[in-house]
């Protein structure tokens, strides 16, 4: 008896894991630069740009079965919002997230003409965690 209930106990902790990983999960990236000077931007007009680039390769991808998917489900979504220190590793991820064969939309606010602000598409955590595992929690 003690044995069945260990057994399903395992079994239950590797039905969570998987599920855990097959999470649809998408990533927003801001600059941390642009909080501080020279820019000083506040905290407001960051939290847009996560709101414009979000917005723009939704819609962009709107018939891609992972957005499908992840929208057909609005009440449990999940995002992850990481930290670049500067406009260069911004643009370094999103080289590397294309040569990886992942869907992302960089944000350029006008009349700036500055790179702001990244968006992958959502994908399973298992399939687009590897792939950001250099950056931080923005905070």
């Amino acid at each position: 008896e003690r044995e069945r209930a260990l057994t399903n106990k395992l079994c239950g902790m590797a039905d969570a894991e998987k599920q855990y990983a097959d999470t649809m999960v998408q990533y927003v990236v801001l600059r941390k630069d642009l909080l501080k000077a020279p820019h000083n931007w506040n905290l407001g007009s960051m939290v847009a740009q996560g709101c414009h680039i979000v917005t723009k390769l939704l819609w962009e991808l709107k018939e891609e079965d992972n957005v499908v998917k992840y929208m057909s489900d609005m009440d449990n979504m999940h995002k992850v919002t990481l930290g670049a220190k500067d406009e260069a590793e911004l643009s370094g991820l999103e080289e590397q997230l294309k040569e990886a064969g992942i869907e992302c939309r960089a944000w350029r606010e006008q009349p700036e003409n500055v790179i702001t602000a990244l968006a992958t598409m959502p994908y399973p955590r298992s399939e687009i965690a590897p792939h950001m595992k250099a950056l931080k929690l923005l905070r």
